[in-house]
């Protein structure tokens, strides 16, 4: 945030410049502390990337009644 309302168009320039300049490096997953208890399935795997297949797993192998699962839930794989 700025005070100066002349400086908008340069400041959002940068800002854009420098967006476009990371966004190649930014991982396409979601923050899983960010996600809302509606946010489930797509939202979910996304914010666990590659590990999600892999924790499903261990969820089946381990707590495959899914007690816990009052949170954004990773669900027992199907067997």
């Amino acid at each position: 945030m700025w005070t100066d309302p002349s400086v908008t168009d340069e400041n959002v320039a940068w800002t854009r410049q420098i967006f476009a300049a990371l966004e190649p490096h930014i991982a396409q997953r979601r923050y899983l502390n960010d996600l809302d208890a509606d946010d489930v399935g797509d939202a979910v795997q996304a914010a666990y990337g590659p590990n999600f297949a892999r924790l499903a797993e261990v969820k089946r192998r381990y707590e495959p009644d899914n007690l816990f699962w009052m949170n954004l839930n990773v669900e027992p794989a199907r067997s």
